[in-house]
């Protein structure tokens, strides 16, 4: 006699009936969430209030950030949306009624504001508060210099034509006059260049100031006029002073070297006659020396470095 053996569902209908249990649980759950969240609810939401548009004179005195308080009856989708919502509000200030310290806001706006944030489908049952004040004070300003904080290295050969120019080279620095007493200047940001053979013409931020001190504009343009130079030389008399005219004196040599550094482009208008060297008889008369120190006391304003490459000039008093 053959033994009965025990009867097993086939693996097919267990993975059936797995994936039905599992199907009916989200169901349900999903049953559970709508009914949940179709019933109308009251909550509390905070709208932070952002002011735009205050004239540039002027500062919000606000210690922390205004906030409307609005109490809305809605089903539980429309509640659960400012969970993700952004519930920051601009309020523009230029609607506002102004008086001297303050912006006051009519209902009407406010009512407005409010509806268009929360939207129009929810009841609003209250708003703290009632009355919008939004209070300021009026600032100072200063005109103060703009310094240029520079790094800046040129090509060999290559230099500035004249000084680095800033424009504008000053900044009105708007604040509480306490805080515009330290305030003498400001500073750019870093203002580097390397190996420079070109004029340039850049703009360079300003360093920001702290949250109570405003600046009116917030950068400047950095001019670099920039070209190339050269060394030269011209052979200049030497001019005697303080001679008295009982005196006379034979002097060598008559004319000096004079060395100097300019603009390539000016080279060719220096000339002679812009220097002037001189030897001074009142620092010799009561010496025993035989020779003068000439000294360069005149030259073009376009030339640097200009000097006399001879220390001295020798004489004799011959009457």
């Amino acid at each position: 006699m053959r033994k009965s053996s025990k009867s097993n569902s086939p693996p097919a209908l267990k993975r059936v009936k797995f994936h039905m249990f599992w199907v009916f649980l989200v169901f349900s759950f999903l049953i559970l969430v709508l009914t949940k969240f179709s019933k109308t609810y009251v909550e509390r939401v905070i709208l932070v209030v952002n002011p735009i548009n205050l004239p540039q004179d002027e500062t919000i005195t606000l210690k922390s950030p205004e906030e409307i308080e609005v109490e809305i009856s809605a089903v539980g989708f429309r509640i659960l949306a400012y969970y993700i919502k952004d519930l920051k509000v601009n309020l523009d200030l230029n609607e506002a009624i102004k008086s001297d310290s303050a912006y006051w806001y009519p209902t009407s706006y406010t009512d407005k504001l409010i509806k268009d944030k929360v939207g129009y489908a929810v009841e609003i049952l209250s708003v703290t508060p009632d009355t919008l004040k939004i209070p300021f004070a009026t600032l100072a300003s200063k005109k103060v210099p703009i310094k240029l904080k520079s790094d800046v290295s040129l090509a060999l050969g290559y230099d500035f034509v004249d000084n680095v120019e800033l424009r504008p080279d000053s900044v009105t620095v708007i604040g509480s006059p306490e805080n515009l007493k330290n305030v003498d200047s400001i500073e750019t940001e870093l203002f580097r260049k390397t190996n420079v053979s070109n004029s340039v013409k850049e703009f360079v931020p300003l360093v920001p100031l702290d949250g109570n001190l405003k600046l009116a504009n917030n950068k400047t343009q950095v001019i670099l006029n920039i070209n190339k130079f050269t060394e030269g030389t011209l052979q200049v008399p030497v001019k005697i002073v303080n001679l008295p005219q009982k005196v006379k004196i034979n002097y060598f040599p008559k004319t000096v070297p004079v060395s100097f550094y300019v603009n390539l482009q000016k080279f060719s208008e220096v000339e002679v006659d812009d220097f002037t060297v001189e030897c001074d008889y009142n620092q010799v008369k009561d010496t025993k020396k035989d020779f003068f120190t000439p000294r360069l006391t005149e030259a073009p304003d376009f030339v640097r470095n200009a000097k006399v490459k001879l220390d001295k000039v020798e004489f004799i008093i011959t009457q």
